[in-house]
């Protein structure tokens, strides 16, 4: 049974990933999990370099998964108008 899933938007050698879980399946730490395999069937797959998450900064969940996975804040920035924490990934600090 799925339960959830992770999107990645590949341009060049850089990505964004965002994920979403089903309801019944949140809050047990499956999205880092799910974050971390998809970090890292990309880079085994392609030739990205750097991999972006876009977090709202009130989304304390997704906040806590991002980090777990080993994605570092980078800043603040916008995403259609709406202020974003910028987690990255790099390829190099993927463990």
């Amino acid at each position: 049974m799925p339960i959830g899933q992770a999107r990645i938007e590949l341009n060049e050698h850089e990505a964004v990933i965002s994920i979403g879980l089903d309801a019944k399946c949140r809050g047990k730490g499956y999205g880092s999990t799910i974050i971390e395999r998809a970090a890292k069937k990309l880079y085994q797959v392609s030739g990205a370099k750097l991999i972006h998450a876009y977090v709202k900064p009130d989304n304390e969940a997704s906040l806590r998964a991002f980090s777990k996975a080993g994605f570092q804040r980078a800043g603040i920035t916008q995403i259609r108008g709406q202020s974003a924490v910028d987690f990255a990934l790099r390829r190099e600090e993927m463990t």
